[in-house]
């Protein structure tokens, strides 16, 4: 998708293809082409744009248009109720556009974890400025002009962030393969078993736990719906009259001893954030009991890594030539 949409220099906005939609539906008797479309719009100026050239294919690839084998465009009948309205047409445009995306390798490029983080401030997804680049220029133009992207600009730098309209599709549609694709295959399968079985379910009971211990007074995130380089899973805070986030809990499962892996990222994210850092061990076993508390360790990179009562194996080396 993004390969063939990199030479347009327009691939509309929300306002071109409410008008585009409702014309394909209420004027259904004529044969409305392609260079009929285009015919239409030419000389027009919506939002600022006088330039409609890669609307037509963006709505196909994306199955917002059909195209007819005598050339002839048209809305898929399942689309018509969301017409009716520019914000209901907006949010469906969007879902389709964000599934065809997640299925194109160069969306990876851009939505890859070097690009991405959780920004706690807007308790968002954070896009870094140079994501996109000018190759994905236009397709980034769609996502600001759909409001999926919003521009943060502050003293010491500007980046984008997720629309909180939007937050849900982006996890459901592309951060599931963003995180299936952050590791080697080597690990892969031992991994995902192992989040699928238990991480969410023991993240899920540590946010459940927190918002108990606050009393539900304090917005809590879950921050590894949304980003999987922050370190740490959820963001907390120590007490209810702390006015910023004050608690980073890594949660690990467990069944039987105590054991867990901890990544390099998760080890460094400790030692930076010291005693605002938290492990929340939960036991499998016990985790439906009533009255159940995980086991919490405070700062864990002087805790853990410097304590004699826990035991460091490392299992793997990264060797390199030198």
């Amino acid at each position: 998708m993004l390969a063939e949409l990199k030479i347009y220099r327009n691939l509309g906005t929300p306002e071109y293809f409410f008008e585009l939609a409702n014309i394909l539906v209420n004027q259904r008797n004529d044969v409305w082409t392609a260079p009929k479309i285009q015919k239409y719009f030419f000389n027009r100026v919506i939002n600022g744009r006088s330039v409609f050239d890669g609307c037509i294919q963006l709505g196909v690839l994306i199955n917002f248009i059909e195209v007819a084998s005598d050339g002839s465009l048209a809305i898929p009948a399942n689309l018509h109720k969301y017409l009716s309205q520019i914000e209901t047409l907006s949010e469906k445009f969007v879902e389709q556009l964000l599934l065809t995306a997640s299925k194109d390798e160069k969306c990876f490029e851009i939505f890859s974890p070097q690009h991405l983080e959780y920004d706690l401030s807007n308790k968002s997804i954070k896009i870094t400025n140079n994501a996109f680049g000018l190759k994905y220029s236009q397709f980034k133009q769609v996502l600001l002009d759909f409001n999926v992207l919003k521009p943060v600009i502050t003293e010491i730098s500007s980046y984008y962030i997720i629309s909180h309209n939007y937050m849900n599709l982006f996890q459901k549609d592309l951060m599931t393969e963003i995180k299936r694709r952050a590791v080697s295959p080597e690990h892969l399968k031992q991994i995902l078993e192992l989040q699928n079985q238990y991480g969410e379910e023991a993240e899920k009971f540590v946010l459940e736990y927190e918002e108990r211990r606050l009393a539900e007074k304090k917005e809590i995130v879950w921050v590894s719906k949304y980003s999987i380089s922050e370190g740490y899973d959820i963001a907390s805070y120590n007490t209810q009259d702390s006015l910023l986030y004050d608690r980073f809990i890594e949660v690990k499962s467990y069944s039987g001893n105590l054991a867990f892996y901890w990544s390099k990222n998760e080890v460094e994210t400790s030692r930076k954030k010291g005693k605002n850092y938290y492990l929340y061990l939960v036991n499998r076993i016990k985790i439906n009991e009533y009255g159940y508390a995980p086991t919490i360790v405070q700062n864990p990179f002087e805790e853990i890594l410097n304590n004699s009562n826990w035991e460091v194996d490392v299992d793997k080396y990264f060797v390199h030539k030198v």
